[in-house]
């Protein structure tokens, strides 16, 4: 048999076709190993991103809640630099699911408010599996039932300093929420003037200031804010209000309780209320903290725009304070101006921020100052 192949030539015909077969057996096994592979990697062609957990840093305090608004329970506060893993996303909305260094899960958001990214995560969120949640369960209403006043007569033995001007609010002042300010004569009127962020983009007083007043009755704390702004743009939805023209308010009801507490609990509050656009936007309010409930169809909130910018009266029901007011009490507050020159079709942007405060607000309660019950 060699001998034949040999004299006719073939021996090396016949390595050559077994070396060809061997490569091609070779070949067709390694496509349906990568095709196998490729299947099992893809899986269903219709499903959306799959991205493995990202590796994310707490940048500012942030509440790990249940769900993925801010009408489910909070869990707990995640600290300034704690690392987390984020494992899915609720869409297109900012919230993240989030599992904790000691495994505790819930659900945080990745908003920047006050200049300040919350969360800030290694890799694209984008890719990140989404889980959505439709709806929130319904709110639980808190109600507080004959609150106790946190301050008399006396001062508290230790006040804030060097955090902004001290807010003095007048008792029983008579005034209609009506945006219309010539009612407050009487009032004592506190600049809101110190920029915290984006101070780039100010451009004097004409841009952005503001002065804050305050009167005081049985039912509630009332709020004038003088706002010069010579752009008018609201163009933000509830959540994000303060990315458009806005006031936001920070109030510590227990001053000396919780006297050197860097993050937000029981007793804080921060909402922010908006003149709208004097078009076809009107003025809104959104409650932020405490989570628990929304109250901001408890309050009364106008506007009026002026020659030089708006003016804004709104009130915040002592019950959600928290409080039976009286003369002598002492407070934490601030009042921030948030300012937005650039309209549609540009998203709604918070292009700068001013404050009572010396130091950014949100959401530290030691850099606010302090607001006085008058007699």
């Amino acid at each position: 048999m060699e001998g034949f192949l040999r004299q006719h030539g073939g021996f090396r015909t016949l390595l050559l076709l077994g070396l060809i077969a061997g490569i091609a057996i070779e070949g067709f096994l390694i496509y349906s190993k990568l095709n196998a592979q490729s299947l099992a990697t893809q899986g269903d062609p219709t499903a959306g991103p799959s991205a493995g957990p990202l590796t994310c840093v707490v940048r500012s305090d942030v509440h790990l809640r249940t769900g993925p608004t801010v009408e489910y329970e909070i869990l707990t506060t995640l600290s300034v630099g704690q690392r987390l893993e984020a494992s899915a996303r609720n869409g297109d909305t900012p919230w993240l699911r989030i599992r904790t260094e000691s495994g505790q899960e819930g659900w945080s958001s990745t908003w920047s408010r006050g200049g300040v990214q919350l969360i800030e995560c290694e890799g694209e969120i984008g890719e990140l599996p989404e889980e959505q949640v439709e709806s929130a369960p319904a709110a639980t209403e808190v109600v507080l039932a004959s609150p106790t006043p946190k301050r008399v007569l006396e001062p508290p033995s230790q006040i804030r300093v060097d955090n902004g001007p001290d807010l003095l609010v007048v008792q029983g002042l008579e005034v209609a929420i009506d945006g219309d300010l010539s009612e407050w004569g009487p009032a004592t009127w506190a600049p809101i003037a110190n920029v915290l962020y984006r101070s780039e983009n100010w451009n004097g007083n004409e841009d952005l200031s503001g002065q804050v007043a305050a009167t005081w009755n049985d039912d509630a704390l009332i709020f004038a804010v003088r706002v010069t702004d010579d752009v008018l743009v609201q163009d933000a939805q509830d959540e994000e209000y303060y990315k458009g023209d806005s006031i936001e308010f920070f109030i510590d009801r227990d001053l000396e309780g919780d006297f050197d507490v860097a993050q937000y609990n029981g007793d804080d509050l921060q909402g922010v209320v908006t003149p709208g656009n004097f078009e076809d936007r009107s003025p809104a309010a959104r409650v932020w903290t405490p989570a628990t409930t929304n109250f901001a169809n408890e309050m009364q909130l106008a506007a009026q725009r002026t020659e030089d910018g708006y003016a804004m009266e709104f009130s915040v029901p002592w019950a959600r304070i928290g409080v039976v007011p009286q003369a002598g009490a002492y407070f934490g507050y601030a009042i921030a101006l948030s300012d937005d020159d650039t309209p549609k079709p540009s998203p709604p942007e918070q292009e700068t921020q001013m404050s009572t405060s010396t130091r950014l607000p949100y959401p530290t309660p030691p850099h606010w100052g302090n607001m006085i019950l008058q007699p």
